[in-house]
Formats: C-alpha cells, structure tokens, sequence
C-alpha cells in the first residue's frame, strides 16, 4: 500500500518545481520582450541616420550637378539656349495629338 505523507510530498515537490519553471519561462520571455525593444530602437535608430546620410549626399549631389549647369550655360548661353529650344521642341512633337 502507498504512503500517503510520501505521495503527497512528491506532488507538493512536483508543483513546486513547476511553478519554479513557470517563473523562470515569464522571466525569459520578459528579458526576450526587453531584448526586442532595444533592438527595435537601435534599428530605427540606425535607419533614421541612415535616412540622414542619404538625404545629405543627395542634396550634396544635386547641388553639384546645379553649380556644373549653371557654368555651362554662363560659358556657353547660345549653346544653352539651342538645348533647351531643341528639348522643348522634341517634347512638343511627343506629346502633340
């Protein structure tokens, strides 16, 4: 016959090593939530930099390319003017019904 006291002994020591593991999974998931919080924010962080950089060095580009036009058509104006003249002319011709 079994013993009741060691029966109950086992099941009390059984919960109580289940409600052991139970604490340590919330406390594992909670460290995992905290982990991807931070790696969220450091994400967004980076790509907002990122954003930044390429935003900068595209401006950087376009005002490149704005000063190189405008000494070209200070040094060349009726070449300049043929150019444009001959664009507007060939998107007349494309668009015209």
């Amino acid at each position: 016959m079994p013993n009741t006291t060691s029966t109950a002994k086992s099941s009390a020591s059984e919960a109580a090593t289940s409600d052991a593991r139970t604490r340590d999974l919330e406390s594992d998931i909670q460290r995992l939530r905290d982990d991807i919080s931070q790696l969220t924010a450091h994400l967004k962080e980076t790509g907002d930099n990122s954003i930044a950089r390429a935003t900068d060095a595209a401006k950087a580009q376009v005002n490149s390319i704005e000063r190189d036009l405008e000494n070209r058509v200070r040094e060349k104006p009726l070449h300049a003017l043929a150019m444009a003249a001959g664009a507007g002319f060939f998107l007349a011709m494309m668009f015209r019904r």
